[in-house]
């Protein structure tokens, strides 16, 4: 979001090589990956920027009967807390693993419409994957960045 005030022209840069001059703009990445986000704003005292990294992914193993809109796992990035919530009727269980496979953490949720607080601070900043699956198979992964 442009939270710059007193500017005459501003321009978004996505890392991607495609740019936009609205204020608030909307922008669909193409391929998966690290992109540095830059806004940069002139005025008559001059030029300013503030740049960002983040991470696009599209890792998601859905299956049929389950709906991307059926999980719901925020903020990403994240600090200290994840919330993950389902809206399956089910119990599912949460893995969050590192980036080399190995397990850091384990949580259950249980049925419908309910959300789970994880506490993540004791994980060192990075990329994991979580992993979300019910008794039978996997319904979800998605990245999540720790900060």
């Amino acid at each position: 979001y442009n939270l710059s005030t007193l500017y005459d022209s501003l321009n978004w840069s996505f890392g991607d090589n495609s740019n936009s001059s609205n204020s608030d703009p909307t922008h669909i990445y193409q391929t998966d990956g690290v992109y540095s986000v830059r806004l940069s704003t002139n005025n008559v005292c001059g030029y300013s920027f503030v740049e960002k990294e983040i991470t696009v992914n599209s890792l998601n193993t859905n299956n049929n009967h389950f709906t991307e809109s059926s999980i719901f796992i925020y903020p990403n990035p994240a600090k200290n807390k994840i919330y993950v919530k389902s809206k399956l009727n089910q119990v599912l269980i949460i893995d969050i693993i590192d980036m080399v496979g190995k397990l850091q953490m384990e949580k259950r949720i249980i049925g419908s419409s309910n959300e789970i607080e994880i506490n993540v601070e004791q994980l060192s900043k990075g990329m994991y994957i979580i992993s979300i699956r019910d008794d039978f198979e996997v319904v979800s992964n998605q990245k999540i960045v720790i900060e």
